[in-house]
């Protein structure tokens, strides 16, 4: 649960109780109280040192939330891309012509500048989140993808070594998606 609700339900149950307690030890709770049209001095501090003090939190919880999702935007955006990299890698690599291992080559080394980059911006944020999975099997991606002999693939004769590629693809998908909701739980 978030502490802003937490704490909201917090109140809410001590104000409950002070209401249910007030009622059980006077008979008219209600009606004893007084309202007097004199105002004393200690009314207006205590007015203004509330209404600071609600200010002050409201500003600073507001402040604070802004600043953690701001971060998680960052992060969340660097995910974004990675994923679209890997969906590009799939899409390459499904279809039914042949490949080019330059191509492969060039596909994978920006899936790994966007990972590096994302392992910046979580460093950056202070966020020990490790990304070392999909490092490990971005490197077996690059491994089986570049893998073969000759300049391109042949589907009917390497299809075995591009479905080891797509199911790379699909466990880095998963990982990105766990990542973004270990990002999101926080």
């Amino acid at each position: 649960m978030n502490k802003v609700v937490k704490c909201v339900l917090i109140v809410t149950v001590v104000a409950l109780l002070v209401v249910f307690f007030r009622s059980l030890y006077c008979e008219r709770w209600l009606c004893s109280i007084k309202y007097s049209k004199e105002i004393s001095p200690l009314d207006i501090i205590n007015i203004i040192v509330t209404s600071s003090v609600a200010i002050y939190l409201g500003h600073y919880i507001t402040k604070k939330l802004s600043a953690e999702r701001y971060e998680k935007e960052f992060i969340i955006d660097d995910l974004r891309l990675i994923e679209s990299n890997i969906g590009d890698i799939y899409t390459y690599f499904r279809g039914s012509s042949s490949k080019d291992v330059s191509e492969v080559g060039e596909k994978i080394e920006i899936l790994e500048k966007s990972v590096e980059r994302l392992k910046t911006t979580l460093s950056v944020f202070n966020y020990d989140i490790s990304v070392s999975s999909i490092e490990d099997k971005l490197k077996k991606l690059y491994a089986e993808g570049t893998n073969f002999d000759g300049n391109t693939w042949d589907p009917g004769k390497d299809t075995a070594q591009i479905a080891v590629c797509m199911s790379y693809c699909g466990i880095m998908t998963t990982e990105i998606r766990k990542i973004v909701k270990d990002i999101n739980d926080n």
